[in-house]
């Protein structure tokens, strides 16, 4: 049903410049997000004890804004189930490796595989357990590249992440139908409608720690909102090989809580 409406929706805008509609635009927003920060089960909660972050399951709508929406492309009715899901592991990791974001390839007969990733956008509506119509990565947060911004706050911190998902470079496809379920389309041959044309997806994330709601030792939850574009929110630089992807972003978080936490 999906493939038919992109195929009228290419059909439309046939003959027409790509930047009538400009991938600009937003393509979705998770507004009820917890990145989750997981320390080592021995130690303090700092930098080097770190283990992994994790985002799981928030509600992601995608955006019904411009001629031809990114909700008319894949999400028939507000009440479809799609979510967010995004693993970060970090090297002082001293436990086992956390379990990767499950991509499925699956409709309303089931699942037919399951892959790791990064991190996925699912709609849970089909099958059991979902179809990832947009995922990255195979587990080790290496498609995932960001810069920071950590300031306290009366009540604890205010983080802004801006960054990048690189994506497997396709659309996944779920149908009604048996057999092969994973019907895809490759980004780089879709018209500039609001899908990436350049394999990433990028979000823009602002986030609250509240102190005196920290309740769990060896966990930080911040709170906030995801939103997903298909052009950059500005640069996102990645992660150098010496401090692989969460490092930078934990230690920020570690460093002010702690300096904060000395002054309390």
């Amino acid at each position: 049903m999906r493939r038919m409406l992109l195929a009228a929706a290419i059909a439309a805008v046939a003959g027409l410049s790509t930047a009538t509609f400009s991938h600009a635009e937003t393509l979705g927003t998770s507004s009820n997000v917890s990145l989750d920060i997981h320390y080592n089960g021995t130690g303090p909660e700092v930098p080097s004890n770190i283990s992994y972050s994790t985002i799981s399951g928030a509600p992601f709508s995608f955006s019904t804004a411009g001629f031809i929406s990114p909700y008319a492309l894949f999400q028939s009715s507000p009440t479809q189930p799609f979510t967010l899901n995004l693993v970060l592991n970090t090297p002082t990791n001293t436990g086992a490796a956390p379990a990767p974001v499950k991509a499925s390839n699956g409709n309303t007969h089931g699942v037919v595989t399951q892959v790791n990733a990064d991190w996925a956008i699912t709609d849970s509506s089909f099958g059991t357990i979902g179809n990832s119509v947009f995922r990255g990565g195979t587990g080790t947060g290496s498609s995932i590249s960001f810069t920071e911004t950590v300031t306290p706050t009366p009540t604890g911190f205010h983080l802004e992440l801006t960054g990048s998902l690189a994506t497997d470079g396709k659309i996944h496809w779920a149908t009604s139908t048996g057999g092969n379920l994973d019907g895809t389309t490759n980004l780089n041959t879709t018209p500039e409608l609001y899908l990436p044309n350049d394999g990433n997806i990028y979000f823009d994330g602002s986030f609250d720690y509240v102190t005196a709601d920290d309740h769990t030792p060896g966990l930080d939850v911040y709170n906030g909102t995801v939103t997903l574009a298909t052009t950059p929110f500005a640069t996102a630089v990645p992660v150098p090989a010496a401090a692989p992807v969460g490092v930078v972003l934990l230690a920020s978080l570690g460093l002010v809580r702690r300096l904060r936490r000395s002054v309390a």
